[in-house]
């Protein structure tokens, strides 16, 4: 493993492993996943509220407009959970309640650790 290949010593460099094969492991914790809504008021609030009710932390989430679709948007989050019976009984929940929905990837959540960066002075 390389180290020290940033430009800032700040920021964490994450590489994406893509596999043709589907790895199921006991020791999953965090998905990335992308869904579509309907344009209607309350319709996002909606999404987070079924992931905040069944215990899903959501970490990340990111809006990209569709292209030829006025006003629909693609959303992106990343979600993180500890019991994986909740999380699957939330995505089935969830799937009521959007137009479309990928499970982008399922993992094991990392930790990272930020090191302290003294100035010479």
């Amino acid at each position: 493993m390389e180290k020290d290949i940033h430009t800032n010593k700040q920021n964490f460099t994450r590489f994406l492993v893509l596999s043709s094969q589907n790895v199921i492991s006991s020791k999953n914790n965090k998905s990335s996943v992308c869904f579509e809504i309907a344009h209607r008021s309350g319709s996002l609030a909606d999404v987070p509220g079924i992931w905040a009710e069944t215990g899903i932390n959501l970490t990340k989430i990111q809006s990209v407009p569709i292209i030829g679709k006025p006003y629909q948007y693609w959303f992106y989050v990343d979600l993180e959970w500890s019991n994986e019976e909740l999380y699957r009984r939330a995505m089935y929940m969830v799937m009521r309640h959007v137009i479309g929905l990928s499970i982008l990837g399922e993992y094991e959540q990392q930790t990272y650790s930020i090191q302290k960066i003294n100035k010479a002075g």
